[in-house]
C-alpha cells in the first residue's frame, strides 16, 4: 500500500467505529513485513494503540476525570451536553439533533426487557435506519464512557448490551461480519437477566 493511502487512512481513523479501528490496526501489523514501511507501520500502530488515550484526555462534557476509562473505551468528540440528565446524573448527550433520552432504554414499557428494547429497536433487519442507528451508536458510546468515567456501575451492564448490540448492527450494515459476531456476542455476554426467553438466541441469529 502506497504511503499517501497510509497517511490518508490516519486522517479519517477517530472517525472509525471500534471495530473499523481494529481491522487497520492489524492491517498495518500485517505491513511490517515490508521493509520499506517498517517504520512508518511501527510509529502508526502506535499511534492507533493510544487514540482511546488521545481522545479521553479531551475535555468532552460528558466526562468526569474521576476513573481513567478502560484503553478500548473511545468516547466520541463530536457528542456534546444537551439540557437534563439520565441515568442518574449522567449529562443528556447529543448528537446530529438527537438527545440519549430520545433512545433511553430506560423508558421502555416496564413488562419488557432490556434485551427487547434493543431487538425492536434497534435491528437493522427491522427497519431502523442507518442513520438512526449510527447516531444511537454514538450516544450509547458516550454514555457508556461517561458511566465509567464516574465509576457508576447502577446502569453500566444495560448501557454495555445496548452499546454493543447497535455496534452490532451498524457492522451488519457495513457488511462487517467478524464486527457483528463480537458485538453480538458482547452483547449477549452482558445480557444477564435483561434477556428474557429467547432474546439471546434472537440476538445470536442475527450473526451474518
Amino acid at each position: 500500500m502506497p504511503i499517501q493511502k497510509l497517511i490518508n487512512t490516519w486522517s479519517s481513523f477517530l472517525t472509525f467505529s471500534r471495530d473499523i479501528k481494529f481491522k487497520y490496526t492489524q492491517m498495518l501489523a500485517k505491513m511490517l513485513s515490508n521493509q520499506k514501511l517498517l517504520l512508518l507501520g511501527r510509529f502508526l500502530i502506535m499511534i492507533l494503540q493510544f487514540s482511546g488515550f488521545i481522545v479521553q484526555c479531551q475535555d468532552l462534557c460528558y466526562l468526569s476525570k474521576k476513573v481513567a476509562l478502560p484503553s478500548d473505551v473511545v468516547p466520541p468528540p463530536d457528542v456534546t451536553c444537551g439540557a437534563g440528565k439520565v441515568l442518574g446524573g449522567i449529562p443528556n448527550v447529543s448528537v446530529n439533533g438527537k438527545t440519549f433520552a430520545d433512545f433511553d432504554f430506560t423508558k421502555r414499557p416496564k413488562d419488557k426487557s432490556v434485551a427487547n428494547f434493543a431487538l425492536t429497536q434497534f435491528s437493522a433487519v427491522n427497519g431502523t435506519s442507518k442513520d438512526s442507528l449510527l447516531t444511537a451508536g454514538k450516544l450509547y458510546d458516550a454514555v457508556n464512557a461517561a458511566l465509567r468515567s464516574r465509576g457508576q456501575k447502577k446502569f453500566l451492564s444495560q448501557v454495555k448490551l445496548m452499546d454493543f448490540f447497535i455496534a452490532s448492527q451498524n457492522d451488519r450494515n457495513a457488511q462487517n461480519a467478524a464486527g457483528t459476531t463480537r458485538n453480538i456476542d458482547k452483547a449477549v455476554k452482558n445480557c444477564g437477566r435483561d434477556c428474557v426467553g429467547n432474546e439471546a438466541d434472537r440476538m445470536k441469529a442475527l450473526k451474518i
